[in-house]
Parts: structure tokens; C-alpha cells; sequence
């Protein structure tokens, strides 16, 4: 990862704004004093966001008034957390989506990172609605459709609703 020489205003701004950011989308304070998930996962996401636009681990650390070590953590956490949790992953995106629109130029390799981004989740979700689609009665329904012969659709909803008045 190439780290990025910016001017200590440069620097501060993106802080600034990266927190901003993360603290709007996510609805808490990346610098409250308690180690809730949801405070967190508001760190992970600021800490990753900074890491890859380019600023060193230290850095970051002192930001939040931690260690080093503890950003690692963060950013590894977060990677393994957004393959698993699909709230967090999208809190991700949208923060990475507004903090990269913030700057000038548009990049479009960023650009196709949050659309592989975006194309994981819908994969997601459409594996989520599949095996939803397989519940008892659409096995009923599948089965009914496979040897009901054409035409007799309706003897099959008499017997049917003959079963149930029984």
C-alpha cells in the first residue's frame, strides 16, 4: 500500500471529514470512551477508511487515542466482519461512497471496488431469497406443477380443496 505525503492540514481535513462521515452514517461518536459494539464498529470503519486512503498505522492511532496495534486489529476485524455481517458492510460502503465523493478526482478503480462491493451483497441477499423460495409449500407447488397434465388444473384444485374441507 502506498502511503501518502500530505501536508498536516491535508491530513487534518480528511480526519475531520472521515470522522464526520463515519459518525453521521453510523449514529455514534468514533471517540466515546466505552467499547459497545456499535462504537466499535464505528472505529473499524474509520480506521479502514483512513488506512486505505493512504495514512500510516501511528498515525491513525493517535487519532483515536490508541495503539498502533489496536488499528490493526480494526481493519483486519473489519475486513473479516464485512464478509459476514451485510449491515456493517453496507454502513462500510456508504461511508467509503461519501468520504471518496468528498474528493477530487473520481477514481475509477474506487469506483470498481464498491461496485464488486455492491455485487457481493446482491449475491448475497439473491442466495438469502432463493433458499427462502424453498420452503415446504413451494415443494408442494413444484410437485403439483410437474404432474398436473395440462388441462386438468382444475380437477386438481377440487381434490385439493375437497382434502382440506374434510
Amino acid at each position: 500500500m502506498e502511503l501518502k505525503q500530505l501536508s498536516i492540514e491535508d491530513q487534518r481535513t480528511d480526519v475531520d471529514v472521515v470522522r464526520n462521515i463515519v459518525e453521521m452514517v453510523t449514529g455514534v461518536s468514533i471517540l466515546a470512551k466505552n467499547r459497545k459494539r456499535f462504537v466499535v464498529e464505528a472505529r473499524m470503519i474509520y480506521s479502514t477508511l483512513l488506512r486505505e486512503a493512504g495514512y500510516s498505522l501511528p498515525f491513525i492511532a493517535e487519532t483515536l487515542d490508541k495503539d498502533h496495534t489496536t488499528i490493526i486489529h480494526y481493519v483486519q476485524s473489519l475486513k473479516d466482519l464485512k464478509e459476514t455481517d451485510m449491515h456493517t458492510m453496507r454502513k462500510y460502503l456508504r461511508c467509503r461512497e461519501l468520504f471518496l465523493s468528498e474528493k477530487q478526482p473520481v477514481n475509477l478503480v474506487d469506483d470498481c471496488e464498491n461496485l464488486r462491493a455492491e455485487i457481493y451483497l446482491l449475491k448475497e441477499e439473491l442466495a438469502q431469497l432463493k433458499i427462502a423460495d424453498e420452503s415446504r409449500l413451494m415443494k408442494i407447488i413444484k410437485l403439483i406443477e410437474e404432474n398436473t397434465p395440462v388441462g386438468h388444473e382444475l380437477i386438481v384444485e377440487r381434490k385439493i380443496r375437497k382434502m382440506f374441507d374434510d
